[in-house]
């Protein structure tokens, strides 16, 4: 709300803090800390940073200043454990959505990231995934789940039942190539880091 901009550093295993003009105002964070931080969200209600770290299979909250709050997980695959998560997302009621990677699910943590469920496998058909990246959510609560093996975008419900694919391997408009993250604006717009094309896609 104040116009701050949160960037995770990955090599570097920081947060930097920037102004809206894209002046560094401060940065957070060490190897000590955070292994590989990638995902990351503001969260006005709990007025928290939530960072996915890649290689500690874990989330962290974080206040504004950097002073951590709370961190879950670890390495596995039960309730509450991730496999080299990679991006979250936060509904509209408080909810966390995780891409827990190398589960090949989307799990989803209630407002205090305790487990709640979980949805997804590993296969080749649609709703399952093969390499999931960037997750996003839409006015209406659904789910849109990047993945860059099958080069396009699943639409969910919230519940996980499958509602949409889109998206196809190539180069012209409307096909994908490596496909990583997703942001989706407050006019329902979708933007998809198109990496294999090096450019961004724009649905609605």
């Amino acid at each position: 709300g104040d116009g701050l901009v949160f960037v995770s550093d990955s090599s570097r295993a920081r947060i930097l803090v920037l102004d809206a003009g894209g002046q560094v105002q401060r940065a957070f964070g060490s190897t000590a800390e955070l292994g590989r931080p990638t995902g990351i969200c503001w969260d006005p209600r709990g007025q928290r940073l939530l960072v996915i770290d890649t290689t500690g299979c874990r989330l962290l909250a974080f206040d504004a200043l950097g002073h951590c709050l709370q961190q879950v997980g670890e390495r596995g695959d039960l309730p509450g454990q991730f496999n080299y998560p990679t991006n979250l997302a936060l509904a509209a009621d408080g909810r966390v959505f995780v891409v827990d990677s190398l589960n090949f699910r989307v799990q989803i943590l209630d407002a205090a990231l305790r487990p709640v469920s979980t949805f997804g496998s590993v296969g080749r058909g649609p709703g399952s995934f093969a390499n999931p990246k960037g997750v996003a959510i839409d006015s209406d609560g659904q789910v849109y789940v990047v993945d860059s093996m099958f080069d396009n975008v699943q639409i969910f419900a919230a519940s996980g039942q499958l509602l949409l694919p889109f998206g196809s391997h190539g180069s012209l408009l409307g096909e994908l190539q490596l496909p990583s993250g997703i942001c989706i604006d407050g006019e329902d717009r979708i933007f998809v880091a198109d990496g294999g094309n090096a450019r961004v896609h724009i649905f609605r």
